[in-house]
This record gives C-alpha cells, structure tokens and sequence, in this order.
C-alpha cells in the first residue's frame, strides 16, 4: 500500500527527467544526462510519459531500478483518466495531471529540486508539477509550441535558432551543446586501411532519412565499406519508427547491398570501439523532414570524439567551424557524391593528426558530466524565481 505523505520534503540531491522515450538499449541525450546526473551522486527519477487509456480505470505508478545504474528509478505511469480529456477541456486536463503527479511524489517519498523536462508532447506538463520544483525546459527541436515553457524557470536547447523560436523574453535561456560520454574518445592515430569504412549510428526506421541519396552513395562506392550501428528492426525499436511501405523497403534495399553491414542496436560501449575503426562518418538526412531541421544532431559529438573526417548534410550549429565536411545547400545532398570522393582522395589530410585532435578537443569540451554541471549551474545562479 502507498504512504500518502501530507507533508513531502524537497530533496536537494534528486532530480526528475521527464521524457516522452521509455528507457530502452538506445540511450539519447535524456538517457545520458539522467546517468550523468547519477553519476554526480543525485538520485534520479526518469518519469516516462503516463500510459494513455481510454476510459476511466486504477491509476498505475511502477518504479523500476537499473541494475547498471542505482541512482535511477525508472517511473511507469498510468492516469486514472481517459486521455481524451485534454483535448476538450485544457483546464481540467491539467487538474488531474496534477494529482497525478502528486501520487507520483507520494510513491517516491520525495519533491526531487529540480525537473528537466524532455517532454515535447506536453503530455506532462511543467505547470502541473509541484510549486516548489526549479523548472527546465530542455527543447531538444523547434516542432514544439509555446506552451513548453510555461511555468519553466529557464530554458535550455541544443541550438540558437530554437531558442530564438521561443518569444519570451524574460525567461533566461543557456545553448548547451549536445553532449559525449567519454568513452567515445579515442587517442589512437589514424592508419590507412586496405579497405576505407565509412559508419553511420542512429535510428534507421526514421523517416527524415534522405534514403535516396543514402542508397544511390552505397551504391556508387562499391569499394567502400558501410557500417550502421543502430536500429534496422521495429522489434527492438525503443525510439519510435514510421510502420510504411517506404521504411520496409529501405531496410530491405540496405540488406541487400554487398557493402552494407548492420550491427542492429547495441551497447554504447560497443558502439563507440565500432566507430573507433572507421575512417570516415555519414550523416545523411533531408532537413526538410527532419525533426531538428538541420540545426545539430547528437551523433556529431560522438564522431567528433572519436577524431576521423565527418560528412554531413548542412547541419547550421557547425557551419564555418571546419569541423565538420558539410553540404552548402539546404535543399538537396547532391553534393555528398563529390564530397566523399574528394575525402577518400585525400584522407591523409582530412585525417591528419592535427586535425583529428582538433575534433576531439572540441569534444572534450562538451562531454556530459561537463554539460550537467552547465545546466546546475544555470539553474542556480541565473536569479529565477520559482512560479507558484
């Protein structure tokens, strides 16, 4: 049975992550700063959005411990409510999700300090969490209304151009780059291969893919290597997947083709001695279709830790840093073709010593326990008041 706590304490070493992603073997930014959290010694609660249901029932709240990680709880919940109700009545939607959270507070004996909400679905609004809880936004892309920041103490984003796209002007605003663990460093020099690997990591159900392009490259560069690690299989999906006619024949097109090789999801660790041997990474999305429209994408980091030339679509957080092998144009990836030509000729350059390290540097700059500590510190020293 439940303790209902008339009287909850703020604890000032446990901190909410609300997120629309359930926690999976695909771990992104949210899953990353609630186990960098951990790992400075906070208690952490990673609040999945609640279950829908379509009719009046029992309210459900499930925690769930990490074997690898003991400072996380994962919340499973389910409102008592159907979940209709927000859209006809705002109102009265948010009234219950505030009893909700309150018996969510009750099951964990505690008012974490501070919440960093991820959920662009709002389905878990900021306002409906307790008064006295420090607020972040953390607006991950631009697709999200105003109402995000509601009631939010700061906002904090990935890149200027979304938090322009918010008009408050009072609410104090931190560009956070995206974070690496360190692990994805790597310090061995590079070493011309017989054969050149090029390695692409994410969700490959993803329907910002620009497939076409990415096809027509495997396809014109037989003598390349393509590694995807990621997910292929809307099995093990724990991220989300258009379920198309379109996306089936894509994965079946990548199975299909000698140069291709697919690793399927797997652990960071994993995955960061995988990039390690690689000579090149491709990152290949329309921006038109793409969620972040361009602006920065998480897996740049990784590659930049791990030292070797990136190739790109035009991703506007990089341009004029030479960090990054990009395309000019923001209406096609045309200009790949000649682009990976013009690396695989002078690789040498492209993966000089000096400039590998200058990649890996900017990324020591950005790794996560580095960017947890940015946000603490925002959050403590940037004079909001807590909205009651």
């Amino acid at each position: 049975m439940r303790t209902i706590l008339t009287k909850m304490q703020i604890n000032s070493k446990s901190i909410v992550i609300a997120s629309q992603q359930d926690w999976g073997e695909m771990l992104i930014s949210k899953h990353h700063y609630a186990i960098t959290f951990a790992e400075l010694g906070y208690k952490v609660y990673y609040l999945v959005t609640p279950a829908r249901r379509n009719s009046f029932g029992k309210e459900e709240i499930n925690l769930k411990r990490i074997q690898d990680f003991p400072n996380i709880t994962i919340i499973y919940t389910k409102v008592f409510f159907p979940y209709t109700i927000r859209f006809k009545s705002k109102y009265l939607y948010a009234l219950l999700i505030k009893k909700h959270l309150k018996n969510v507070f009750n099951s964990v004996g505690e008012i974490p300090f501070l919440v960093v909400s991820f959920d662009l679905s709002l389905a878990l609004p900021l306002a409906c969490f307790p008064k006295e809880c420090k607020k972040v936004a953390f607006a991950a892309d631009n697709t999200v209304g105003q109402n995000f920041i509601a009631k939010a103490d700061c906002l904090v984003s990935i890149t200027q151009e979304i938090l322009n796209h918010f008009i408050d002007p009072a609410i104090p605003k931190l560009l956070l780059n995206h974070g690496v663990k360190e692990y994805f460093v790597n310090h061995q020099p590079w070493i011309k291969p017989k054969t050149f690997k090029i390695g692409l990591s994410g969700n490959f159900l993803r329907a910002d893919i620009d497939r076409k392009t990415l096809l027509q490259i495997i396809q014109a560069f037989k003598e390349v290597e393509f590694h995807f690690w990621g997910s292929y299989k809307k099995s093990v999906n724990s991220l989300g997947f258009i379920d198309d006619v379109d996306t089936d024949n894509f994965i079946h097109a990548l199975e299909k083709l000698d140069n291709v090789i697919l690793y399927g999801v797997t652990q960071q660790q994993e995955l960061a001695l995988g990039l390690h041997k690689m000579d090149a990474y491709l990152i290949c999305y329309d921006v038109h279709l793409d969620q972040s429209k361009g602006t920065n994408y998480h897996k740049i980091m990784e590659y930049l830790a791990c030292g070797r030339v990136i190739i790109a679509n035009n991703v506007s957080r990089y341009a004029g840093t030479d960090l990054v092998e990009m395309c000019q144009s923001r209406e096609s990836n045309n200009e790949m073709f000649e682009m990976i030509k013009k690396i695989i000729d002078n690789i040498e350059n492209y993966n000089s010593k000096e400039n590998c390290n200058k990649r890996i540097n900017f990324a020591l700059q950005n790794t996560y326990k580095s960017q947890a500590i940015k946000l603490l510190d925002f959050v403590n020293n940037s004079h909001t008041q807590v909205h009651h």
